[in-house]
């Protein structure tokens, strides 16, 4: 009777731990993401105006076609906050493909200088710029080192499911959190309007919320894309910048001429750039 009655008290005592374990666990995740949120705040705070040298290897198979075509970019990348703007931009202006010029000398830097001098219709031109960038592109896939980065902002937190992941292997102070994105319309978009729901892990450090990597995988349909980030110190700028992006995206068979697309994109040459505040975007 004795081990029984035993046994018995310790089945309770381990159904009363259990909500308490996950309520810990729960709130030492909530608490992980709080610094990682305000580590990202800090980061896009500190990184705004900031132009970069990418340098953009691209693959890409079309189904049926015998021959894979590469494709080697070098752009000025910016990230731009501006008086009036929601939110940070990027932009990106090829000026080298497959080692060949593209942009003339003395449209070195335009887009430092557009958004220097800050004409009315500056957000217009840039884009502009962007777009007539995105010809030479294959697949017409431009990659964005920050998607999952903004996911930990508080605006979007509530959109996600978040969960502690697996070891990541990546030190005793790091961890992975996996995420799903729950709430439709989902915040990236098709051109046909269809939902892009977002998933994947963070690897972040535990005392600080530093983020180390990002891994984004977009669905649709049997569509898929991956974007891997990794970040490093940089010296110049006395903070943590994107030092390569790896990404894939393939098409499901019934897609003909579909392409299987590859890309790599390293980033050097940090620098910063004043934008004007005498005028506002709107």
């Amino acid at each position: 009777m004795r081990s029984v009655t035993s046994a018995a008290v310790l089945a309770l005592l381990a159904l009363c731990a259990a909500p308490c374990t996950l309520d810990a666990q729960s709130r030492s995740l909530e608490q992980l993401l709080d610094r990682a949120g305000t580590y990202v705040d800090q980061f896009f705070n500190q990184f705004a105006n900031v132009v970069a040298e990418e340098h953009y290897l691209q693959e890409a198979e079309w189904r049926g076609e015998p021959t894979k075509q590469t494709r080697v970019l070098r752009s000025d990348f910016l990230l731009v906050t501006f008086p009036g703007l929601n939110g940070r931009m990027s932009f990106r202006d090829v000026f080298e493909v497959d080692s060949r010029a593209v942009r003339d000398t003395g449209q070195a830097d335009r887009l430092v200088k557009l958004f220097g001098d800050a004409p009315p219709d500056v957000l217009r031109r840039a884009r502009e710029i962007t777009e007539a960038s995105a010809q030479y592109h294959l697949a017409h896939i431009e990659t964005d080192p920050f998607v999952a980065l903004g996911y930990l902002q508080a605006v979007f937190r509530p959109r996600f499911r978040f969960q502690r992941g697996d070891d990541s292997g990546a030190g005793p102070t790091v961890s992975t959190v996996r995420f799903e994105e729950r709430q439709r319309p989902t915040i990236l978009r098709t051109g046909a309007d269809k939902n892009l729901t977002s998933r994947g892990r963070i690897w972040i450090e535990e005392p600080t919320g530093r983020v180390l990597k990002t891994e984004l995988l977009l669905r649709l349909e049997r569509d898929s894309r991956e974007i891997v980030t990794t970040y490093r110190w940089d010296d110049e700028l006395q903070m943590h910048v994107p030092s390569e992006v790896r990404e894939s995206y393939v098409t499901p068979p019934s897609v003909v001429r579909g392409p299987t697309f590859r890309g790599v994109a390293t980033y050097s040459r940090f620098r910063r750039f004043e934008v004007r505040t005498e005028q506002t975007i709107r």
